[in-house]
């Protein structure tokens, strides 16, 4: 393999030039004419193409042009100039002061019709030429062309390309000026300390040679990169309402209380939003701690905007809310709740066709992103506790100002979709508002609100967002399921089929479906007939609409003042030290056995009656010597240390 070093002469596509710069990963490459800048081609692939459209050659002068050579082009060029200089000339003068050469020019414009007239000043330069040169204004013509006038720096310019590539161009995002020092470095450690190492600017303009959509691909990533390249070249027409639905989640930093004043969560709500009109077909509400979206609300959302809404007389707004029915194409994100099997059920089931755009490109789906901006501008913003789009940055916690209940923001936001928003003029719509577009398309008969049949919204009922596997529990199946520490069971279909598996040896489990948004039933799978039936809690604390969040969070507030009413109890008749251990337990238990930490300072007797378990008879002396102590507290209740979770 031919080795090439700086002054090599080489043939790239056809044009000469000389090898100016090599380092370890590049090759600058000069050329003979000023129209080409210099280029840089790593070595590796210098090395693929050489004798291939990268050729060496020998030296060879440049030779000036000739007389004979000149072009037609060039001599009606001459010609041209000439004239302009003659007009000068005539006037009286050699190259005249501004007014003549202006005068001249303006007279042989009307002579020849030019749309291109020199400047003053160039008409001067050529009234010199005329007069110093024996050619005249042929001149530039006739003589070589000035070579390219290389920089003294270009000769490390390969080098400033290795550092720009492998420090500059990183995900860690480098300062230049960071990456100027290593470049100085790496010149003063190959050339020495005497070459001239470029300047911060020389060095800054090589780096904004490069591509900006490359820089971004290197320095910010992906999403980046997507950003940067889109184009918009289309725009999204619709011409009839339901024709076009996006749906996209927003999260809202304020936080939410029960009625007891406890702190749930951030509400997150899904919206489906259409886009012929603009108007809000339907939502949900989820309050979880949770980072992906729930299937459950998901489905809810979509429910919400197929089926009717409530009357003004029935609800907490004033005007009407007629948007419903079933849309033909959805587009959503790629977010866990939208790409769940459960919602692209419920879609089918409805007939819409489901089209998932990429994540973090709002564009793909821009009017749902703009309404979330309009939530977030004229809605959030006048809720009380709301801690602004950025709550980290300026350090607020929703939990510290929260305020409201949930169905206090419901309303609030049901009210302000319905009375406000659906009733405020949108330049998109020509002055229209969102409610006037949807009863102007529909007085214009361009669409139907088709309505769902009676079975379809039987099953669409019973969709829910989550699908687990409970075993049905008891002997003889009577106690139903349990999930969360919640039993389900209804009034004997559930533990017939329970005792039709035991019959067939085959474990008794069925599959559960779960709403996330109400947890006071589920909705279990008849193994042996296929279909689907209603299971009520069992527990009195649920209530219709609480979610599941809402009852985890009542359950661990249950089980810690269970536990502390019992240790508090329980303290009267220990020690100070034994006391103090047990104080400093965890306050989160897995089981019955992690209720204190310092097991060993207890008894067995004395964990047995903390944990809820049965004393066995190994320690019964200990519960003797224990109970005696019982007796004689007149405010104990031998009751209360026996209780189950």
């Amino acid at each position: 393999m031919s080795t090439v070093e700086n002054g090599t002469e080489v043939q790239f596509r056809g044009m000469r030039g000389k090898v100016i710069a090599t380092s370890k990963r590049y090759v600058v490459i000069d050329f003979e004419t000023s129209m080409d800048k210099p280029i840089s081609i790593e070595i590796d692939d210098f090395y693929k193409r050489l004798h291939k459209d990268i050729l060496l050659v020998e030296s060879k002068k440049p030779t000036l042009n000739s007389t004979g050579r000149l072009s037609e082009i060039q001599k009606l060029e001459i010609n041209r100039k000439r004239k302009y200089v003659a007009q000068l000339l005539s006037l009286g003068a050699s190259t005249g002061g501004l007014k003549k050469r202006q005068q001249a020019i303006d007279q042989v414009v009307l002579q020849l019709k030019d749309c291109c007239p020199p400047s003053p000043a160039t008409l001067a330069r050529w009234a010199k030429a005329e007069k110093q040169c024996l050619d005249g204004v042929a001149r530039t013509y006739l003589e070589p062309a000035a070579p390219y006038r290389r920089t003294k720096h270009e000769a490390v310019k390969g080098i400033a390309l290795e550092v720009i590539t492998d420090i500059y161009l990183q995900l860690n995002r480098p300062t230049m000026k960071s990456t100027y020092a290593v470049f100085c470095s790496k010149v003063e450690k190959s050339l020495g300390e005497a070459y001239p190492t470029p300047s911060l600017s020389t060095f800054s303009n090589w780096i904004k040679d490069i591509c900006p959509i490359d820089m971004a691909d290197k320095r910010e990533g992906r999403l980046s990169k997507n950003t940067l390249s889109r184009n918009a070249r289309n725009q999204y027409s619709v011409t009839r309402p339901l024709e076009r639905v996006e749906c996209d989640g927003l999260n809202l930093a304020v936080g939410i209380v029960d009625h007891e004043k406890n702190y749930i969560g951030k509400p997150t709500l899904f919206i489906v939003l259409d886009t012929y009109t603009r108007a809000v077909l339907g939502y949900s509400l989820d309050i979880a701690h949770r980072t992906s979206e729930s299937a459950s609300a998901v489905i809810q959302s979509y429910r919400h905007a197929v089926s009717p809404k409530l009357s003004a007389s029935k609800a907490p707004y004033k005007n009407e809310w007629p948007m419903q029915g079933r849309f033909e194409s959805l587009f959503a994100d790629g977010g866990s709740g939208y790409k769940s099997s459960e919602a692209s059920v419920f879609l089918c089931a409805i007939g819409s066709a489901h089209t998932t755009v990429q994540t973090r490109e709002g564009w793909r789906k821009p009017f749902v992103e703009r309404f979330n901006g309009t939530v977030r501008a004229q809605f959030a913003k006048l809720l009380p506790g709301y801690c602004g789009h950025n709550e980290r940055s300026i350090d607020l916690d929703p939990k510290f100002h929260a305020r409201m209940t949930k169905t206090e923001f419901i309303e609030l936001f049901e009210t302000w979709v319905v009375d406000d928003y659906h009733q405020t003029t949108l330049r998109g719509l020509n002055g229209k508002t969102p409610h006037e577009k949807w009863n102007d398309a529909l007085a214009a008969n361009l669409f139907v609100p088709l309505a769902l049949c009676e079975q379809t919204q039987f099953k669409l009922k019973q969709s829910y967002g989550e699908i687990e596997e409970r075993k049905i529990l008891g002997e003889s199946c009577h106690l139903g399921v349990a999930i969360d520490n919640a039993r389900y069971n209804d009034n004997g279909r559930l533990k017939g089929i329970g005792l039709q598996m035991k019959q067939k040896n085959v474990t008794s489990k069925v599959k559960c479906f779960v709403d996330e948004l109400d947890v006071s039933k589920i909705s279990v799978e008849d193994p042996f007939l296929g279909d689907r039936f209603d299971v009520p809690v069992v527990e009195p604390a649920i209530t219709p609409g609480m979610t599941r969040h809402e009852w985890r969070l009542l359950r661990d507030r249950n089980n810690l003042n269970c536990k502390t009413t019992k240790i508090s109890k329980v303290g009267t008749f220990l020690n100070s030290e034994t006391m103090k251990a047990i104080k400093q337990r965890p306050i989160k238990t897995k089981s019955r056995k992690q209720v204190i930490t310092s097991a060993s300072k207890l008894s067995h007797a004395t964990q047995s009656l903390l944990a809820g378990s049965e004393i066995t008879e190994e320690n019964a002396w200990e519960q003797t010597n224990f109970n005696q102590k019982l007796q004689s507290a007149s405010d104990f209740d031998e009751e209360d240390t026996f209780e189950y979770n």
